[in-house]
């Protein structure tokens, strides 16, 4: 049986790197979390980590790890969000062996309840992206400089 966590919450999202799983923001029924743990299955253990610049839940995560993907330096990112107040555009980086998170680039539009995934290899990723809303005309992409990738 998997050992419960530390924090209880909902709405967070969850990733995996390096073998461990993350689970990043969160609500508790009063409050919005920046919280952010991490799952050891070899020891079944969840221990915290650094918390997150900003509370935020309904947010999209994602890391690239273990060499089956590109390599963003062994981070995971976290996007987007809803703060209790108001969806965000902030994109953070948590650096698992400073266990720090890093400002990074802010997206376009605020947006929450959002899903992100890898592409790589793609030279120009914004023309392989999708629109999102044609309202806005507007695709979603998070720049990451290419001297920061590893294949």
């Amino acid at each position: 049986m998997m050992a419960p966590m530390n924090e209880k919450w909902s709405c967070a999202s969850a990733t995996s790197l390096q073998g461990r799983i993350y689970i990043c923001g969160g609500f508790t029924g009063t409050e919005y979390l920046s919280s952010a743990e991490s799952f050891n299955p070899e020891t079944n253990q969840w221990t915290l980590i650094a918390p997150m610049t900003s509370r935020r839940i309904s947010l999209g995560v994602i890391a690239y790890a273990d060499l089956v993907y590109a390599v963003v330096n062994g981070q995971l990112f976290a996007v987007g969000g809803f703060n209790g107040l108001s969806n965000t555009s902030n994109v953070e980086r948590y650096d698992e062996k400073t266990d720090q998170w890093f400002v990074a680039d802010e997206m376009a539009i605020s947006r929450s309840a959002l899903s992100c995934c890898v592409a790589s290899g793609l030279p120009n990723m914004a023309q392989y992206a999708a629109l999102r809303d044609t309202r806005h005309k507007t695709s979603l992409t998070v720049n990451v400089p290419l001297a920061d990738l590893t294949i």
